[in-house]
Order: structure tokens, then C-alpha cells, then sequence
């Protein structure tokens, strides 16, 4: 089975793993769609865990942007940092890059009918990281919100109905419970629309 692309940042890391991430969120949101801006009102930083790569996604939500993240891949670097290492010595997975690289967004949405699907591949919302940024819990509420009052052209070019938005989450790539579903409607094999984790 084929392993996934973690996100690491050595600079902004509160761990020695480098996967408890503190996500800058104004360096960020200029690289996501302007509809989805509103999501971060308010919001200074994420605080994020054991985050992994998408690919396949229509619309980023969130992404790690920094010169010191990287990306690993059973521990051998996918993409490492641009800064803070020297890059000659690192040791690298033999179907990366083998270098600095673009890193897709570890968050994204999708429309799903009348509604929205969005994946966030890291723990976001656990009592631990919500106690240490309450701004998460902020940022999940928001997202869950947001659908309700979009009126861009973008979602009206797609028949959007607000009366029947919705947005189902799920944590897709790691081994937590949490998932929300704020419809009725039956989306138990939602996730496969989303695309898929980027892999080696």
C-alpha cells in the first residue's frame, strides 16, 4: 500500500516531530479562492497535527506556507524545506522531487450536489490542540457556516441552492473520529469525490 505525504515544518513546529504546526493564517489565505476568505474571519493562526497531502481537490482551504516547511515520506524528505537545511546532505525519497517542490493544501472543499464536501487530513478540532488554539474550533464553526451564506458567481454558475446548502466534513487519512454531517442526505462514500491523499 502505497505510504503518504506528511507535512512537517522544523521552523514552526511545536513538537520534536515537526508535526504539530502552527499555520500562519495571513500568510495563507491570499492562496485560496476569495469565496472561501470569510472562513478565516477573525482567525490569526491554526494549530494543526500529522497533517497529509491532498491532490485531486477543487478548492484548497488550507495549507501550510512557510520557508521551513517540507514535506516527508517514510521518513525520507519529499520536499523539504527551503530554508534551514542544507539540502545536498538531505536524504531523500527515491519518487520525490528530490528537492524543494510545491505542497498541495492539507484542507479543501468540494461541491457535492447541493452541498459541500470538506476534508481536512489533520487533527484540528481534539481537546488538546482546541485548548491550545481556540481559533480551531472558530475555523471548523465557520466552515460548517459558510455554505449557508455564499452568494459568488462562482456557486451560482454551479445551480448552488442555499436553501439546501450543507457541508460534510471528514478527517480522511487518519485514524480519528471525528466526522460531521450537517444533511440528511446519505454521503457514507462522500470521500472518494474528493480525490485522493497524495502518495508515493
Amino acid at each position: 500500500m502505497p505510504s503518504p505525504v506528511y507535512l512537517v515544518d522544523p521552523g514552526r513546529s511545536k513538537d520534536p516531530g515537526w508535526k504539530r504546526v502552527s499555520i500562519d493564517v495571513n500568510g495563507m489565505v491570499g492562496s485560496i479562492e476569495p469565496w472561501l476568505s470569510a472562513v478565516y474571519e477573525g482567525i490569526p493562526e491554526l494549530l494543526v497535527y500529522g497533517a497529509l497531502e491532498l491532490r485531486g481537490y477543487q478548492s484548497p482551504l488550507a495549507f501550510m506556507i512557510s520557508d521551513t516547511m517540507g514535506s516527508l515520506c517514510n521518513d525520507c524528505w519529499w520536499s523539504p524545506p527551503r530554508t534551514g537545511f542544507d539540502l545536498m546532505r538531505l536524504h531523500y525519497h527515491s519518487d520525490g522531487p528530490m528537492g524543494p517542490d510545491w505542497i498541495g493544501p492539507f484542507a479543501s472543499v468540494r461541491q457535492l450536489g447541493s452541498g459541500f464536501l470538506v476534508a481536512i487530513t489533520g487533527l484540528i478540532s481534539s481537546d488538546s490542540l482546541v485548548a491550545e488554539c481556540r481559533a480551531n474550533a472558530t475555523w471548523v464553526k465557520n466552515i460548517a457556516n459558510h455554505p449557508r451564506s455564499v452568494s459568488s458567481p462562482i456557486m451560482s454558475s454551479l445551480a448552488f441552492n442555499d436553501s439546501e446548502a450543507s457541508a460534510f466534513f471528514s478527517a480522511t487519512g487518519l485514524p480519528t473520529n471525528h466526522s460531521w454531517s450537517r444533511s440528511s442526505r446519505n454521503y457514507d462514500n462522500a470521500e472518494c469525490s474528493l480525490g485522493s491523499i497524495r502518495t508515493s
